[in-house]
């Protein structure tokens, strides 16, 4: 099909909706390699087309409407030994930005000190109920624990605090899945989740 001149009428095809075409089809559109501007896919935005006149019930559906997403709220937990109070705040402070980098909402940050993590719910049972305390005033989803945790200590974690745990591991696996865009990219991320879980 070519082209007409620029600035000459279009015609537009006879629409199959109504007697006139409201509806721009893709040869009407520019050619989106001629527009200039960097942080803009404007061929993955091309599919969006205003349709005017199409209603269902109450609602225009033609126009866009853009929400706030809302982003997963998020305590965050760490052990740490005696003497190493600035190690522990550079190791949560460290885990703030993979939470946020990962999407998430911080709401606070918690930490305990003992000499190794609690072979049953990594922090002691003290400060898990702590740990729940702070879910429920804050509002939270998940739990994110600065450290490798066994699926047992998961397990009994998020029986105290009635939440999703997770743990660093896990996190960063899943800033990989969110960021992977190739088949085998995708596929190698979702094999390693697979691992981490067994």
């Amino acid at each position: 099909m070519t082209r007409p001149a620029p600035g000459a009428e279009q015609p537009h095809p006879p629409s199959r909706l109504s007697g006139e075409s409201d509806v721009r089809l893709d040869d009407d559109l520019l050619d989106f390699h001629e527009i200039e501007g960097e942080g803009f896919d404007l061929e993955a935005r091309a599919g969006l087309r205003r349709v005017a006149g199409i209603r269902t019930d109450l609602e225009d559906v033609s126009e866009v409407e853009y929400r706030a997403l809302r982003l997963e709220r998020v305590v965050l937990m760490g052990v740490y030994g005696y003497g190493d109070a600035i190690g522990a705040q550079n190791s949560l402070t460290e885990l703030q930005a993979l939470a946020e980098t990962a999407g998430c909402e911080v709401l606070e940050g918690l930490a305990q000190r003992r000499e190794k993590p609690d072979p049953k719910t990594y922090v002691g049972s003290g400060k898990a109920k702590q740990v729940r305390d702070a879910v429920l005033a804050s509002g939270a989803d998940t739990v994110i624990c600065d450290g490798e945790l066994t699926p047992g200590q998961l397990r009994a974690l998020e029986e105290i605090v009635k939440v999703k745990v997770i743990d660093r591991t896990w996190l960063i696996l899943d800033i990989f899945a969110q960021h992977a865009t190739s088949r085998e990219g995708k596929a190698q991320v979702e094999l390693a989740q697979l691992t981490y879980m067994l």
